[in-house]
């Protein structure tokens, strides 16, 4: 299993491999049109681990709020967030 605690104390990530079906689930992501470097940090180490992780999950669940504030900007950087997690673990 791996948590990640990256952008702020209400964005948690899950991983669960093993059973028969593997999953990963991202919550309240909070992107912001800029931001510090941690949050950016925390999802590039997420990318790299997933990357390098040798059982991929099948499903990739994203759920509450994605965008800080519903700009055009937010949803943008959470797209490039998203092309980089599916590249990391090929699930479409």
């Amino acid at each position: 299993m791996f948590i990640l605690d990256g952008h702020a104390k209400w964005c948690y990530v899950g991983f669960v491999s093993g059973a028969l079906l593997s999953w990963i689930q991202i919550s309240d992501l909070h992107f912001k049109k800029e931001e510090g470097s941690g949050a950016e940090v925390a999802r590039s180490t997420l990318c790299a681990y997933l990357q390098a992780e040798e059982n991929k999950p099948d499903l990739i669940f994203v759920t509450g709020d994605i965008a800080y504030s519903g700009k055009s900007e937010e949803y943008e950087r959470a797209g490039k967030f998203f092309d980089d997690l599916i590249k990391a673990t090929g699930v479409p």
